[in-house]
């Protein structure tokens, strides 16, 4: 029979419990960081032009969409035309939890898709809109659009390897000091 005995000084072990309890009351530290991730998937995301989960390129814009941003002047990178999406989001964390979101409206259809039901669009305050190729017109119906999901939120493999990671290195910490 082979017998291995391990001694532990027990306030060595008092104190590593400590440090456990203290990490389990208040995890808000672990939170933030696991925050900054959820943050820096989305911003990859926008600069990738490609699904944080997957990784999948987003669809291209349409041929229609494209023409009319090079007409205006804009090169820049899909949903970034003003910026304002990517610079909209937010990571909040607490005690318990780590988020990362954004309050623009429109947000959820360029995350998951939509399709827009057919409407009138109306000149403002008694104006024309201008049609090219056909001229000045007071409304025009439009047909409704597709527009494509381009997720933007969420994590992938590396992130969550990187979440893990933060909980490991936290939990070394408490245990070992």
């Amino acid at each position: 029979m082979i017998r291995i005995d391990v001694n532990i000084d027990a306030s060595e072990l008092e104190a590593a419990v400590s440090r456990l309890r203290e990490l389990a009351r208040d995890t808000t530290p672990i939170m933030r960081r696991c925050a900054d991730v959820l943050a820096s998937a989305a911003e990859d995301a926008f600069d990738g032009e490609a699904d944080p989960v997957t990784g999948a390129k987003w669809q291209p814009l349409a041929a229609s969409t494209a023409a009319a941003r090079t007409a205006a002047g804009h090169a820049g990178k899909i949903l970034q035309l003003t910026g304002s999406l990517a610079s909209s989001l937010e990571r909040d964390f607490g005690r318990n939890y780590a988020v990362v979101g954004t309050a623009k409206p429109y947000a959820a259809a360029h995350q998951f898709g939509a399709t827009t039901k057919p409407h009138v669009i109306r000149a403002r305050n008694g104006k024309a809109l201008k049609i090219p190729g056909v001229g000045f017109r007071r409304s025009v119906n439009h047909p409704g659009s597709t527009i494509p999901a381009r997720p933007f939120l969420g994590i992938g493999p590396e992130d969550k390897k990187e979440l893990l990671d933060i909980f490991h290195d936290e939990l070394h910490k408490a245990l070992y000091g």
